[in-house]
């Protein structure tokens, strides 16, 4: 039992150390490219992008998304980043606003390790965050693949729609 749990750790351990974190935009054009508008039944604003072969790009989301994407090759993680003490919940937010820590920028990532994503998970936005940012890489060396963002839940739309057949249905 005791070797098992040593080989475990082991293993995360080894897989933590070989994250590499980019820099790059797909929105920018920096490994990656936004390539055009799709639709989802459930969501606001559904985007695709591509990855450039054997490198990485970041998207940064300001609601609740879900990133989707077919190629075995893609591999995404995220951090979760929330407002730095004093900025206000108001303050418009933009990926530049994301910092490394608490001293940069007017967000901070709540962990300095990024999660392994999984296609297609949706991830709640709560009060106090400034968003997400998902780091797709492409670990096919030849191809370049896509990936979609889905961002903002429709449910907010759904409510809004059912509001206003309410008021319309009272006259």
């Amino acid at each position: 039992m005791n070797s098992y749990i040593s080989i475990s750790l082991a293993v995360a351990v080894a897989s933590a150390q070989t994250f590499v974190s980019t820099n790059n935009e797909c929105w920018l054009g920096q490994g990656g490219r936004y390539t055009g508008e799709c639709s989802d039944v459930y969501f606001f604003t559904c985007d695709e992008y591509e990855v450039d072969a054997a490198t990485a790009c970041n998207v940064f989301t300001f609601s609740d998304s879900r990133i989707t994407w077919f190629p075995q090759d893609i591999t995404v993680h995220y951090w979760s980043y929330y407002r730095n003490d004093g900025t206000s919940n108001d303050a418009s937010v933009g990926g530049e606003d994301f910092g490394e820590s608490k001293n940069e920028g007017k967000c901070h990532p709540i962990a300095e390790v990024p999660t392994q994503y999984t296609n297609g998970e949706v991830m709640n936005y709560t009060e106090g965050m400034c968003g997400f940012k998902y780091q797709i890489t492409n670990g096919d060396e030849d191809y370049i693949n896509k990936f979609t963002v889905l961002k903002d839940g429709a449910a907010t739309l759904l409510a809004g729609s059912a509001l206003a057949l309410a008021a319309l249905l009272a006259f």
